[in-house]
């Protein structure tokens, strides 16, 4: 199937009359996001050297369960924001800078629904049988 035949408008949470359309991402693309998200992290521990190091290693596989489940923690949002967004009622044509000049609260909400419309959430037993 071709991803960006897919296509999603949403209406924003607690903005009365605005909406935003998003498109399905193709594999590369995710994995371009996840790539960029996992040298972002890397560079983080780097920075902190040891004390960073013994930090990840100390990480319980709850912990890593849970951040399997956060978009945020697996894609830089940057990436999916600008590759997703097609179209919204802010402005004409969504430009990367106003992509990237959106408030906390819309990025975590979008990230979510373009992570899911691309990866849809799969049964317990599909999980297990993974």
């Amino acid at each position: 199937m071709l991803t960006a035949n897919v296509k999603l408008r949403l209406d924003v949470p607690g903005e009365a009359d605005q909406w935003v359309e998003i498109r399905k991402l193709p594999w590369r693309k995710l994995r371009e996001a996840s790539d960029a998200q996992q040298t972002i992290a890397y560079a983080h521990v780097k920075t902190l050297g040891k004390e960073g190091l013994d930090a990840v290693k100390d990480v319980t596989p709850d912990q890593i369960a849970a951040l399997r489940k956060n978009p945020l923690a697996s894609y830089d949002a940057g990436v999916l924001l600008r590759a997703a967004v097609t179209a919204w009622s802010y402005s004409a044509k969504p430009t990367p800078e106003e992509i990237d000049d959106q408030d906390d609260a819309l990025v975590e909400w979008l990230v979510g629904e373009i992570v899911t419309l691309a990866k849809p959430p799969r049964s317990e037993a599909d999980e297990k049988n993974a």
